[in-house]
């Protein structure tokens, strides 16, 4: 390894070090031997006795008898921060409306050219952990859909992040999403409130827990599921449906599935909203709102509100007032009623 590679893999482990020192130690605590850095990092006994060094020379840790380094103070953070946005750009306008809710957000706090976002084809690799770990950034903020991995892998590793994942599989890591249930049952109780007793949810990724939180919001027995939409027959299987259910109003749990649902009911001669209403789960709405006139009602937070979401709770676990908040978070479902509901 050249010189110019050593001190950049010095480089890239101290700021790690200092990430740690932030994420997880308090003045007084028991810090890392050298021994134990060589192992974690995959550095020689010489650069982790150096790093050592410049974490005392730093005045974070100091060295007491026996080889024992221990806290001194933790190394702070002020705004302007410096933010790394993992956030798919082939997403388009899903991408945009994420970025706006960031901005929103963030304000001055963190300026624009301090967003730093990596290229999709990065987010699920280990070049990804790789790269953001080596810009020792002040937080990482992100959609995680599908790949929460390296948001896990960075949070164990000591950097702050915050992600919108679909579900809570990765313990202790901050997460603020959409509680896909609760906002269905809150489709349900629309719906009931406008006096819908057969309705019925189309397409969900969730399908147990939506239904039965739609059937309860519905209050009813008339609540039913079309789960098998994604098949090669949904268009069959949705007409059948229509036909033996006789559902009053429909809510797509997986606004994909919403070109189905309206090709359907064209064929079918069923108008919204005089035969059957329509509500769609709202974060990702916009791509869909030129299928159908009138605009279709929706619950659910947008993609911008759950991005400005994000950007406020990362400020307040960076200057320390989310200190006690819940790993796990929810953002309370927003009901948007339109001309696409009737009442019945």
């Amino acid at each position: 390894m050249t010189a110019q590679r050593r001190n950049c893999r010095s480089d890239e482990v101290r700021r790690l070090l200092l990430a740690s020192l932030r994420a997880g130690h308090a003045p007084g605590e028991r810090f890392l031997t050298v021994r134990a850095i060589t192992r974690r990092h995959d550095v020689s006994m010489q650069t982790a006795q150096n790093l050592m060094k410049r974490l005392r020379a730093d005045g974070v840790i100091e060295h007491r008898p026996h080889g024992v380094s221990y806290v001194k103070r933790i190394p702070s953070r002020t705004p302007p921060y410096r933010i790394v946005v993992l956030v798919p750009r082939h997403a388009g306008w899903f991408r945009e409306r994420f970025l706006d809710g960031f901005a929103a957000g963030f304000g001055a706090r963190v300026p624009a050219g301090s967003l730093v976002e990596l290229e999709s084809s990065l987010v699920s690799s280990v070049e990804c952990v790789e790269r953001v770990a080596g810009l020792d950034p002040d937080g990482v903020i992100g959609v995680a859909h599908g790949y929460g991995w390296p948001f896990y892998a960075l949070h164990r590793l000591g950097v702050p992040v915050l992600a919108d994942l679909a579900s809570s599989e990765w313990p202790g890591m901050p997460v603020t999403s959409v509680e896909f249930p609760a906002t269905a049952g809150a489709a349900g109780v629309m719906l009931r409130r406008h006096g819908h007793r057969r309705a019925s949810v189309v397409g969900s990724h969730h399908a147990g827990a939506d239904f039965a939180a739609f059937k309860a919001g519905l209050a009813g027995e008339g609540a039913a599921l079309v789960a098998d939409i994604y098949s090669p027959e949904a268009t069959q299987h949705l007409c059948e449906h229509l036909h033996t259910h006789k559902p009053t109003a429909l809510y797509m749990a997986d606004n994909s599935v919403l070109p189905t649902v309206l090709s359907v009911l064209a064929s079918e001669g069923l108008r919204v909203p005089e035969d059957v209403s329509l509500v769609m789960h709202d974060s990702n709405r916009e791509p869909y709102e030129g299928f159908a006139v009138p605009p279709i009602a929706s619950v659910g937070p947008s993609i911008q509100e759950i991005g400005k979401a994000l950007a406020e709770r990362m400020c307040r676990m960076l200057d320390g007032s989310g200190a006690k908040e819940p790993a796990l978070q929810y953002l309370k479902p927003v009901v948007r009623v339109t001309a696409s509901v009737r009442r019945v």
